[in-house]
């Protein structure tokens, strides 16, 4: 049994929604729809009252304020936790924000967002985010970007397999023309944001996991994403 799915002690966790936290989404969410012009498509599919696991594509930071944008409408966003790499936190420009915003580093991932949505929260995962930034980084260094392969997180699975929650898939379009990443400015470009239809897996036994099986079950979960781009 691999050992990130083992039971742990509950972790401490930022608040989801303390009032410095909130001062922040407004600013942000302010700024983003000051610049951007944001189409947003499935919110129906959203279940509204109960945990899930949001799981998107990324091309940029403004994939999260962009999906941040879209849950606001239906009052989710303060329920949302962010899944989130510790290479997040280099960027001078964001690191002040990031402080007071409910994000789960990477190195706790899997323990902290099982806490999350026992507690009725809902998380949001990126599985492609290093492999995306990877992918930018030897473009930068002038190297083939397709010689890289494609690596996708397994968080989500894990916790899909571990919950039995509702997995929700989320399509993101335009991010990455309006903000690549290591660009240092943001284009006007019409974003859109495609919500798909949630679906779960049975837990299996503890035992039955393998690492193929979580490699399966997170290339299924990034295929009903990648139909929504």
């Amino acid at each position: 049994m691999p050992s990130e799915i083992a039971e742990e002690k509950k972790p401490v966790l930022p608040p989801a929604n303390s009032s410095v936290c909130k001062i922040v989404k407004m600013i942000i969410l302010g700024l983003f729809r000051l610049c951007y012009r944001v189409g947003v498509e499935g919110l129906e599919n959203v279940p509204v009252d109960k945990p899930v696991i949001f799981v998107a594509n990324h091309q940029s930071y403004l994939d999260i304020p962009a999906i941040g944008f879209s849950l606001a409408k239906i009052n989710v966003l303060n329920r949302l936790y962010w899944i989130t790499g510790k290479n997040t936190f280099r960027n001078p420009g964001l690191n002040w924000f990031l402080r007071f915003c409910p994000l789960i580093v990477v190195n706790g991932t899997v323990r902290s967002a099982l806490a999350v949505l026992d507690r009725g929260y809902c998380v949001n995962i990126f599985p492609e985010g290093y492999y995306v930034f990877q992918r930018y980084r030897y473009k930068r260094e002038g190297k083939d970007p397709d010689t890289l392969e494609r690596k996708l997180g397994n968080s989500a699975a894990i916790l899909a397999l571990k919950t039995g929650l509702h997995v929700v898939p989320i399509g993101i379009r335009g991010t990455e023309e309006a903000l690549p990443p290591f660009a240092r400015f943001p284009r006007p470009v019409k974003i859109f944001v495609k919500i798909g239809k949630p679906f779960r897996f049975d837990p299996p036994e503890p035992e039955a996991v393998t690492p193929e099986m979580l490699q399966e079950k997170s290339e299924f979960i990034m295929k009903h994403v990648d139909a929504l781009r």
